[in-house]
């Protein structure tokens, strides 16, 4: 998986607190 971090963001575990504070 080689997605740019500018579209999915940081490259984080599946369910980053960043998605849902």
């Amino acid at each position: 998986m080689s997605y740019p971090s500018d579209t999915f963001g940081p490259k984080q575990a599946p369910g980053p607190a960043t998605s849902h504070p």
